[in-house]
């Protein structure tokens, strides 16, 4: 029985007293998991910082206010780590009440759309399209 320590940096995985072919066992499929989270950019411990707000949109905004809540929402994704099955119902919490009961009576079914569709009709029902017309 043998027990065998990580050879990772600032890795405290230790095998238990386990025989020589399981402790190989055990410390490769570590390895592999560690590779895993590491190419996913997925942190071994989550550090909580504070809390972050959802950013708020209204009905009745210009295109610059609606591509810097854009922004705000991306910041606020990825701060959060929310990921892409759970991003529709958290950009659907950014619609201010007037928002969202439009995207409601406009689609029922809004709330189970995917991320790109909301938020396409989001921007429809919130922006104001500017005439930018020749006057005569």
């Amino acid at each position: 029985m043998v027990i065998i320590s990580s050879s990772v940096p600032n890795c405290d995985f230790k095998t238990n007293d386990v025989t020589e072919a399981l402790a190989i066992a055990l410390l490769t499929n570590h390895s592999l998991a560690r590779q895993r989270r590491e190419h996913e950019h997925v942190p071994e411990a989550t550090s909580h910082g504070p809390k972050l707000e959802w950013p708020k949109v209204n009905t009745g905004v210009s295109a610059e206010e609606w591509n810097a809540f854009r922004l705000c929402w991306e910041v606020f994704r990825s701060g959060s780590a929310i990921d892409t099955a759970s991003a529709a119902a958290h950009l659907f919490q950014c619609a201010s009440n007037e928002l969202s009961d439009s995207l409601l009576k406009a689609n029922p079914q809004i709330v189970e759309s995917n991320l790109t569709d909301l938020l396409a009709e989001m921007r429809s029902l919130a922006v104001i399209t500017v005439n930018r017309g020749n006057p005569q």
